[in-house]
This record gives structure tokens, sequence and C-alpha cells, in this order.
């Protein structure tokens, strides 16, 4: 069985697309419902297709015999495929992991939920060299939303993914950068600053920090 799904956050009319992902695996599988949340959230189109879609998997995979040792495997839209995919992964083969651009920032803020995006707005907008730092996807948990009835300037309400949308392009115009898909591992002092710590041995420095993350992420 597989199924079609398009997240929201960059097409707000609904209208279908075109799947550039494709993922095989088991439903049940935690790694492949992190996969599928992380393309959810960030507006990547995918095709879920179950292991025992017989046919369907043997035209993605050309009928190459890949065990359920290899599962999740992930199809890039080159066409290229990542056995035993992780959302660190799947997210370097889209383009979407960068690397930080300054040797230092003057404010890194750790999440890129509404607050973090919030915070990334104003400190970039008041000319400070500003990095925002988010495990999965703009917006953070606010961004599954699909309403928002109480956010200031939006009295008949907002999905979760528009916000997050329009927050993250507000926050780039002004010169902030927003580094996606790496958790964070440590922040450390660093002389008179910080040092903080990405899941991919990334390292922002910085003049000061602030934590907008849920407590329950990362």
């Amino acid at each position: 069985m597989s199924d079609l799904t398009s997240a929201s956050m960059f097409d707000y009319d609904a209208r279908p697309v075109t799947p550039q992902v494709a993922i095989v695996g088991l439903r049940a599988s935690s790694v492949g419902y992190q996969l599928r949340d992380f393309l959810s959230r960030n507006g990547v189109p995918y095709e879920w297709v179950e292991i025992d879609d017989t046919e369907r998997v043997h035209t993605l995979l050309d009928g190459s015999d890949l065990g359920p040792d290899h599962l999740p495997i992930c199809i890039l839209p080159d066409g290229s495929r990542l056995p035993i995919a992780t959302v660190e992964a799947v997210a370097t083969g889209l383009g979407l992991v960068s690397l930080p651009e300054l040797a230092e920032y003057d404010l890194a803020i750790v999440g890129a939920g509404p607050a973090g995006l919030a915070a990334a707005v104003y400190g970039a907008s008041e000319g400070l060299r500003t990095v925002a730092v988010e495990a999965v996807a703009p917006g953070g948990q606010a961004g599954t939303t699909s309403m928002i009835e109480n956010y200031l300037g939006f009295p008949q309400g907002i999905s979760g993914g528009e916000l997050a949308t329009r927050a993250t392009a507000q926050a780039r115009r002004f010169g902030a950068e927003v580094l996606l898909a790496r958790p964070l591992v440590d922040i450390a002092r660093d002389g008179l600053g910080y040092l903080t710590r990405l899941s991919d041995g990334a390292e922002v420095r910085s003049r000061g920090w602030s934590w907008t993350s849920s407590v329950n992420e990362p």
C-alpha cells in the first residue's frame, strides 16, 4: 500500500503535487515515522510505500534485492537511494543542511519555533549577526498546528505552517541564518562567548545565546 503526502507548509491551496521523495519501509517503524514527520514539516512532498507492496517496491528499486535490514530506504529526486535512511542523511541529500556562514555571531538562538523566529527577526533587524538552530523544521511543534487563533496580529487565525513560512522568510530577509535538521549537542563557554555544537559536528560561536526550544525537544 502506498500513499501520497504533501505538506501544507508551502502549499496553502492544497492542490495535488508530484512527490519529490519516496520512502520504502514498515509503517510501524519509528525511524520511518521520523522521516515522514521531517518531510511533512519541511514541506517536501513524498510517497510512502509499504514494503509488502511488492509491485511498487519492485518499480522503485528496479528489482534490487534489498532486505528488511536496509529499511527504511529513501529514494531522492535525483534517483539516488539511501538505505537505512536517517533524518540527517535525507536532509543532507535534499540540500536542506547548510554550514554556518560566519565564524562568529552576536546571537545564537536554539529553536526556530514562533519564539525563536521572532527572536531572530528582532535580533537581525537590530543589526545583530543572528543564527537560529532547529532540530527538525521551522515553526517547531507549532508548525504542525492546523490553526493558531491566539497569535498576535492574526485576528482570524493562521495555520502553523504558514506562520512558520512567513516568519522564516522575514528572519532571512533581515539577514538571519536558520540552520535546520541538526539537533543541539552542547553549549559551552568559549572565552568571552559561547560555543554551540550540533549533531553533525558543526560549531557555532556567538557572543550570546537564547534558548527558545520546547522542553520536549532536544
